[in-house]
This record gives C-alpha cells, structure tokens and sequence, in this order.
C-alpha cells in the first residue's frame, strides 16, 4: 500500500477473503480432527482469540501493538498455540518438551516484527506508537533482536537434546549461520533504513530453520 501497488480497498477485500477462507478450512479441519466436544469448542474458542487479536493488533481505541504487547502476542499465537495446538489437535495429547520447538518458532516470528519495529522506530516514535522497539531504544532493540534468533536455536538445541535424541534433529544448525549472519548485521548497521531489506531476510532465515528442523524431525522417526 505504501508504494501504491495495491489500494486500501483492495487490502480490505483480500483480508476478508483470507479471513473467510481460514474460517472454512479451520472449522473443517476442527470439526474433522475433534474427537469430543470440549476439543471442539475449545478450538473454536482459540480460533476465535486469534482472528481477534489479529485485528485488535492495529485497530482499535487502543491498539496493544502500539503500547509494547505486540511481541508477546506474535509469541504466543505464532509460536506455543501454533505449535502445541497444532500437535495436539493430531495426537490429542500434549508433552511438556513441546515448549522448545513452540518457543522456538515464536521467536522466529517475533524477530520479523522485531525487524519491522526497527525499519519504523522514527516514524513510530513520531506518531505514538509505543512499540516494544521505542520502548527499548534503538540499541537494547538490536541486542533484543540477537536474542530472539540465538534463542530459537537454543530451544530447538534443547528439544533435540532432551526429547528427540537423533543425529537428524540438528539438521537445522545449517541454518545457524544465516540467522548469526542476520544478527551481526542488525548490530552493526545503526539506520533504520538499513533494516528495510532485513525483513525479507528474516523472514527466509524463519522459514528456513523452522524447515530445517521439521525434516530433521521426519528423517530422526523414518530411520527408527
């Protein structure tokens, strides 16, 4: 929208497309996997929590991503319900050791906000949006923001050594590079506008570890 590509119109009718088609393929998927009915509506319950805080994010006499909660809120709908819901919607049941991987992708994708907070920190701070990047600074941001990708390698690091005990699960350590690569670079550039192409990268260096590890997961159970 900002560069004119696609009008405000446009974003509002594919957001309501994407909305209505998650809504489908969610309760089917629900309605499918569910053996009970507490399972049932507990799902629709969360359902229902994420299309909400999804639009409250921004919209809103109060927006929480503009007052710091942002982060937290990419932590735990990204990462542990994903996640964890995820698995337990296939095996009906939950093991403690799944808190690395759910942390893991959690900081994942708090880094690519974290990223974007830092491209926007003087237009935010200009405007009132108190994000969790203003909120820091801009130097504290920048270590905060090694932290979150050194602290998704650790989890999955974790994960492998106390519950999946397979050669495999460090498959993602190829991946390791290219998120230490990404955090020199975020400590070492001072300009917002240096961050700009940052977002595409960690958004990639994301996917690829989250890859990484999945097939390191399917390799570690077909060699059993």
């Amino acid at each position: 929208m900002q560069k004119g590509v696609i009008t405000q119109q446009e974003m509002k009718r594919a957001l309501i497309i994407t909305v209505v088609l998650i809504c489908i393929s969610g309760l089917a998927l629900v309605a499918v996997a569910c053996h009970t009915l507490t399972d049932f509506v507990g799902f629709l319950i969360l359902g229902g929590l994420s299309i909400i805080a999804a639009i409250t994010y921004t919209v809103g006499n109060r927006p929480y991503g503009y007052i710091g909660l942002g982060d937290i809120s990419v932590l735990v709908f990204f990462g542990w319900l994903s996640v964890m819901g995820s698995w337990y919607l296939q095996a009906h049941t939950l093991i403690p050791a799944l808190i690395l991987p759910a942390t893991a992708c959690g900081l994942l994708a708090t880094a690519v906000l974290n990223i974007n907070n830092l491209r926007d920190i003087n237009s935010d701070r200009e405007n009132g949006k108190n994000t969790l990047v203003v909120r820091l600074g801009d130097v504290n941001a920048r270590r905060y923001h090694a932290s979150l990708l050194l602290g998704a390698l650790l989890c999955l690091a974790l994960f492998n050594l106390l519950s999946l005990h397979s050669p495999w699960g460090w498959l993602f350590i190829l991946a390791a590079p290219l998120l230490i690569k990404q955090a020199r670079y975020v400590m070492r550039e001072r300009e917002p506008a240096a961050m700009r192409p940052m977002l595409e990268r960690t958004v990639k260096g994301a996917l690829l570890t989250n890859l990484l590890f999945v097939i390191g997961i399917l390799l570690s159970q077909w060699a059993v």
